[in-house]
């Protein structure tokens, strides 16, 4: 998207799912790659469901100065961030943009708009049955990644440049 972010905060998934450290490796990953510095202060550790959200984007504020953005490791949680940066007067994009990891309809609704990475659900789950259905029959378990159909940002209402 390349809006210029230099400050740019995760609100992450849970510590233990498998998804939350890959989600925080990349994004180590992208802020390494865009020299900036990934400060520790700026990665919380929060979870998937919108109150997990909430009580990461209030971690966050509550730790001050507000960041110009933020990856938020899903969409749901991404409600419940974007909604408690409105009840603390902290308007996006205005103020603080957000990117949030897949897409849903509720994404779509909300106000702001959430701008997303589309994940290759339906592949993941042909792939995991596939899977499933090989070890019902004896094969072995193994992981794998979706390489087809890429990611994909859609960019909506709740990312901007920041603001000087």
């Amino acid at each position: 998207m390349g809006l210029g972010h230099r400050d740019i905060a995760l609100i992450g998934g849970t510590s233990l799912h498998d998804a939350s450290g890959r989600r925080r490796a990349g994004y180590l990953e992208a802020m390494a790659d865009a020299g900036l510095p990934a400060v520790p202060e700026r990665i919380i550790i929060a979870g998937w469901e919108a109150e997990a959200g909430a009580s990461g984007m209030q971690k966050l504020l509550d730790k001050g100065p507000l960041p110009t953005a933020v990856v938020v490791a899903s969409v749901n949680a991404g409600l419940g961030a974007a909604s408690a940066a409105a009840r603390n007067g902290i308007s996006v994009p205005e103020q603080l943009s957000m990117i949030c990891i897949q897409d849903s309809w509720t994404a779509q609704v909300f106000v702001p708009s959430l701008t997303v990475v589309r994940m290759p659900l339906r592949q993941a789950g042909a792939v995991a049955a596939q899977m499933l259905l090989d070890h019902l029959d004896g094969g072995a378990l193994s992981d794998e990644m979706i390489r087809h159909p890429k990611p994909e940002v859609i960019v909506r209402s709740s990312t901007a440049g920041p603001r000087s």
